[in-house]
C-alpha cells in the first residue's frame, strides 16, 4: 500500500514522474488518506501542464487499449474503470470535457456517458462497435462477454455494428427490446423525442415488446413505437438519414428538406420542426462539418430563404416569413 505521494515517486519504470504517480493511483485501489495525498498533489498549481499532459498520455494510451478488439475480459474491465478515472480528472481539475465518459457502478454495470456535444464509438467486450451520439447512456453488465445473452440498455441514440455470436445480443430501450445476431441498425430512446425508434440497415432484428407481441425488421425499414398511447409504425426509410450522424462530414446533393432535416436531428440529437407554411420537397446541396446547429441553420436559411427559431436546447422551428 501507499500512504502518501512521497513514496509514489521513488517508483523506478518509463516515464516523468508525473506519469508515474497518475498511472499507480489509476491502476491501484489505494487507502483514502494516499486518494487525499494524491488530490492535494495534483491540485498543486506547481508542474500543472506536466501533470495534464501526462493525463493525456495516459487518456490516449487507454483508449488505444480498449478499442483492441479483444475477447479476454480480464482487463478489459479495469481498461474502461481507468478511462473513466481519467475523464473525471480531466474534467473536475482542469475543466477539459471528453466526448466520453466511461464509469463503473458498485453493482458491476459499465456505463458509457456521451457529453451534451459529443460523440464517441466503442468496442464491445465481445468485438461489437457502438457509436454513442450525443447526450446518451449505454449501460452493460461487467459480465457482458461471459453471459448467455449479450444485453445493453440504452438512453438516447446509438447505432451497433453487431459482430455475429450463437449468443443473441439484446438491447433493452425501455418499452420494447430488440434482438439480433449479427446486423446493422440504429435504435433512439430519447426524451427529446416522444417516438422510441428502430431502423435497420442490414441485416434482420427481432422487436418484441412482451404481451403486445412481436415483430421481424427488414432492412430499410424503420419501428416507430409511441409509448404514451401504446400504438407502433413499421415503414420503409431512407436509412442514410437515420444513420449518417455517424460520419464526420456529410455532403447534400440535392437533397429534400424533409430528408435533410431528419438527419440534422440525429445529427445534433435534437427535434427540428418544418412549419406548414415551408416547403418540405424543396432539394438543396452543401456540406455538413462539425458545426453548431445555429450555423447549419443558418446555412439553410441563406440557400431556402426561410426563417428559423431556436426555441431552447431541444427544440427548433423552420417557417417561411410571411
Amino acid at each position: 500500500m501507499v500512504s502518501n505521494p512521497q513514496k509514489i515517486t521513488d517508483m523506478k519504470g518509463p516515464g516523468n514522474i508525473a506519469e508515474k504517480i497518475i498511472n499507480y493511483f489509476v491502476e491501484n485501489d489505494l487507502p483514502s488518506d494516499a486518494v487525499d495525498a494524491f488530490g492535494v498533489w495534483l491540485t498543486d498549481e506547481h508542474g500543472k501542464e506536466e501533470k495534464e499532459n501526462a493525463l493525456f498520455k495516459l487518456w490516449e494510451q487507454k483508449e488505444t487499449e480498449m478499442t483492441a478488439q479483444s475477447k479476454r475480459t480480464g482487463g478489459i474491465f479495469l481498461r474502461w474503470k481507468s478511462l473513466g478515472w481519467i475523464a473525471a480528472i480531466l474534467l473536475a481539475l482542469f475543466c477539459i470535457p471528453l466526448s466520453i465518459s466511461i464509469f463503473a457502478d458498485s453493482d458491476s454495470t459499465v456505463k458509457l456517458i456521451s457529453s451534451n456535444d459529443g460523440k464517441g464509438d466503442f468496442i464491445l467486450p465481445d468485438g461489437t462497435k457502438v457509436w454513442l451520439n450525443s447526450g446518451s447512456t449505454l449501460e452493460y453488465s461487467e459480465e457482458f462477454a461471459d453471459k448467455e445473452i449479450r444485453e445493453v440498455k440504452i438512453e438516447g441514440e446509438a447505432f451497433f455494428e453487431v459482430t455475429k455470436d450463437t449468443r443473441p445480443f439484446l438491447v433493452d430501450m425501455g418499452s420494447f427490446s430488440v434482438k439480433v445476431l449479427g446486423t446493422r441498425f440504429n435504435v433512439r430512446n430519447s426524451d427529446r423525442f416522444t417516438i422510441e425508434e428502430v431502423t435497420l440497415e442490414s441485416g434482420a432484428v427481432e422487436i418484441d415488446m412482451g404481451k403486445k407481441g412481436s415483430l421481424m425488421l427488414k432492412p430499410g425499414e424503420s419501428f416507430a413505437y409511441n409509448p404514451i398511447k401504446e400504438t407502433w409504425l413499421v415503414e420503409n426509410v431512407k436509412t442514410s438519414n437515420h444513420t449518417n450522424w455517424t460520419n464526420r462530414i456529410i455532403n447534400f446533393e440535392g437533397e429534400r428538406l424533409y430528408d435533410i432535416i431528419e438527419t440534422l436531428e440525429h445529427w445534433y440529437n435534437i427535434k427540428i420542426t418544418l412549419l406548414d407554411n415551408a416547403d418540405s420537397s424543396m432539394r438543396l446541396s452543401f456540406r455538413l462539418i462539425p458545426e453548431t446547429v445555429e450555423e447549419t441553420m443558418t446555412v439553410i436559411s441563406l440557400l431556402t430563404g426561410y426563417e428559423f427559431r431556436i426555441i431552447d436546447n431541444r427544440n427548433i422551428l423552420i417557417y417561411k416569413k410571411n
